[in-house]
């Protein structure tokens, strides 16, 4: 083989070489920029999943809070209605303790005019049975001094039987006036004073 072509074929094989080592090297540089892009897209992929993962969680979570909410809603606004129904219950009764009220002051006062009658009533009762022992005690007294003056007038006519003769004493009829027949006997010894006769109840 001619030198020259030789040399020539040596340049040749070379350049072609070189030309494909450096394609060889850009398209292993291309690969390793693939690999990267495709890694990357991977993570992406990955990451893009994870937040699509989360964010159905969230959005589960806030289907939850969601009805948390409007069960608390419910329940605050039936307690609401609770409370209303029992303000106009305790008002309601307010009001009818104040009408109350007014009757049982009316009551209060009546009860009040009753017990005060009731009181004169006893206290007059008492005053009576006062004066109604008062006048049985003097009746008493009064009945013990008639007693006492029979029996003085009693043991006066028998001593004026025992002085006066048999023969001069006459019966005598209840509530019959007799004159007498002789003159009047004195017995000084059966006569009792006058002071005597109306200090121990008075004359018959």
């Amino acid at each position: 083989m001619d030198v020259k072509l030789q040399n020539a074929y040596v340049e040749v094989l070379l350049g072609n070489f070189m030309e494909v080592v450096k394609q060889n090297l850009l398209f292993q540089a291309q690969i390793e920029v693939g690999k990267n892009s495709v890694q990357e897209s991977e993570d992406s992929v990955r990451r893009l999943k994870e937040v699509s993962d989360s964010n159905i969680q969230y959005q589960n979570q806030l289907v939850e809070k969601d009805k948390l909410i409007n069960e608390s809603n419910s329940q605050y606004q039936n307690q609401l209605v609770e409370k209303d129904k029992l303000i106009n219950q305790l008002t309601t009764e307010r009001d009818n303790l104040k009408s109350s009220s007014g009757s049982n002051d009316s009551l209060r006062q009546e009860k009040d005019r009753l017990q005060s009658a009731v009181n004169d009533y006893m206290r007059q009762l008492k005053e009576t049975q006062q004066e109604v022992l008062k006048v049985k005690s003097e009746s008493q007294d009064v009945l013990l001094q008639n007693n006492n003056r029979i029996e003085e007038l009693t043991k006066y006519v028998t001593r004026l039987e025992a002085v006066v003769p048999a023969n001069k004493l006459k019966r005598v009829k209840l509530g019959e006036v007799v004159q007498p027949d002789v003159p009047e006997i004195t017995v000084e010894e059966a006569v009792l004073p006058i002071d005597d006769i109306v200090k121990s109840g008075g004359t018959f």
